[in-house]
């Protein structure tokens, strides 16, 4: 769309104006087709119907050639889209990233130094069940780790919540179609992220500020 614009201003002198959108609330295809909800645990929140076309008034008045307008949490898309730390993102991504990086030093000393495999599967299954309470808006202590986390109310956008939490807060990539294949309760979970964590561990970890 960009190129077509740009060819249109070239030959024929026009005002043309490509626009890229993000997330519109409460009209268009989004709402539509009620992706706003997933739309916003990807990390892109809709943008009130009025906020765009006064965003697109301004862009019309300083007869842009391309636009882009939006809410994103880049710290969200980072984690669920690599690609975002390309630096063709740089000129548009939040100077800083306060939340991008969580340390693990101190959690990974604690793995690396349990007494044995059993208290270090005790130590990831807590640090489970207290991120999944927190998806699930609920306390850690009345989750049975044993039991399937659906019959808690979780539901696809709560499980993308929970990948990118582990992302975020681990600092580590642990594939979906593992957690998939786990039983889907915390201790399943844990389970599948351990071996990660070990060898995250005996690899060591850059220190940090924070432990989890």
């Amino acid at each position: 769309m960009e190129a077509l614009v740009r060819h249109r201003r070239r030959v024929s002198s026009t005002n043309d104006l490509a626009m890229a959108w993000g997330s519109i609330g409460r009209t268009g295809y989004v709402a539509r087709n009620n992706l706003t909800d997933t739309l916003f645990a990807m990390g892109v929140a809709p943008v009130a119907p009025e906020h765009a076309l006064a965003t697109l008034a301004v862009f019309i008045g300083e007869n842009r050639e391309h636009g882009v307008h939006g809410r994103f949490d880049w710290n969200r898309l980072r984690t669920l889209a690599p690609t975002m730390v390309a630096p063709r993102f740089a000129p548009v991504r939040p100077p800083t990233d306060p939340t991008g990086r969580q340390p693990l030093s101190g959690f990974l000393h604690r793995l690396t130094t349990a007494e044995d495999p059993e208290q270090a599967a005790r130590l990831v299954e807590d640090l489970m069940a207290t991120m999944i309470a927190g998806v699930l808006r609920m306390p850690a202590e009345d989750i049975d780790r044993h039991r399937p986390l659906q019959q808690y109310g979780m539901d696809s956008l709560m499980g993308m919540e929970l990948v990118t939490a582990l992302r975020r807060r681990l600092d580590q990539e642990v594939p979906v179609m593992e957690l998939l294949h786990s039983d889907g309760s915390v201790s399943g979970v844990a389970e599948a992220v351990l071996p990660h964590l070990l060898r995250r561990a005996s690899a060591g970890a850059p220190p940090g500020r924070e432990n989890p």
